[in-house]
């Protein structure tokens, strides 16, 4: 498939409540690279300033 060849990072939120950290470590395994960030589930809400720093480094490659 397309995607399969497409630079990605996967953020694995250690503090959700909704899909384990288990499931998303399952998922993770696809991207090219994974980061924790200590957040719930949506942390673009509750934490955007990770978020931006996380893109601020993928960018910045």
């Amino acid at each position: 498939m397309g995607w399969q060849g497409v630079d990605s990072t996967y953020r694995v939120c250690t503090e959700d409540r909704s899909t384990t950290v288990g499931l998303q470590r399952a998922h993770a395994a696809r991207a090219s690279r994974s980061v924790d960030v200590a957040t719930g589930h949506h942390p673009f809400v509750s934490r955007p300033d990770l978020v931006v720093a996380e893109l601020a480094a993928v960018l910045s490659r």
